[in-house]
């Protein structure tokens, strides 16, 4: 089927030439299409060359700072560590005798629970020191092995633990007398001098 064509006569119009209008500098609303960038993009220069930008060696230059800002921070944190420890490895043994200076004046008053409580303390406070383990995670299975690792004899480590079970039974069912509170006094005086001088040898 064959339609009659269609004539369009066009005629000029009486608007007159007017200046171009800068399409970049209008805003474009949501429904309007972006100006087209006829200028080639900087990259695309000929003359362009990436490696003499500054931001691109500083995108290089960052990770690599990174990387050494974070082997820093974990060096001075192993040093602080190592550092902790060895503080708390030389001042076991000074801390200790306060505390059992301590425990004395409260066996002279016949304090027995109070003098049991400083004593039982002073032994694990000095354990966790000299041994290098958290008080929180302070067990009789880690210490004993940690002693034995440090060729501690196992009569000394047994001997050990029975001052403590002492101490504990006494706080919680007092009925040691004077002279059960003197033994156990020098006891632990004896058994943090011996210890101390074993590890600081080891």
């Amino acid at each position: 089927m064959e339609t009659t064509p269609i004539v369009v006569h066009v005629t000029m119009g009486n608007r007159t030439a007017s200046s171009p209008v800068d399409f970049s500098q209008q805003q474009i609303l949501p429904d309007q299409l972006a100006p087209i960038h006829l200028s080639p993009l900087l990259w695309l220069h000929n003359n362009f060359s990436l490696w003499q930008q500054w931001w691109y060696w500083l995108l290089l230059v960052l990770p690599l700072i990174g990387l050494w800002l974070w082997r820093r921070q974990q060096r001075r944190l192993a040093w602080l560590r190592a550092d902790e420890a060895l503080w708390k490895n030389k001042q076991a043994n000074k801390i200790a005798r306060k505390r059992l200076e301590r425990a004395g004046e409260l066996l002279r008053q016949r304090q027995e629970k109070a003098f049991y409580q400083e004593t039982s303390q002073a032994l694990w406070g000095y354990l966790s020191y000299k041994c290098n383990i958290p008080f929180a995670e302070l067990s009789r299975e880690k210490l004993k092995h940690t002693l034995l690792q440090q060729s501690v004899p196992p009569e000394q480590v047994d001997a050990l633990f029975q001052l403590l079970d002492h101490c504990e039974q006494a706080l919680y069912a007092p009925a040691a007398s004077s002279g059960d509170m003197e033994q156990v006094y020098q006891q632990a005086l004896q058994w943090i001098s011996s210890l101390e001088s074993q590890l600081t040898r080891s």
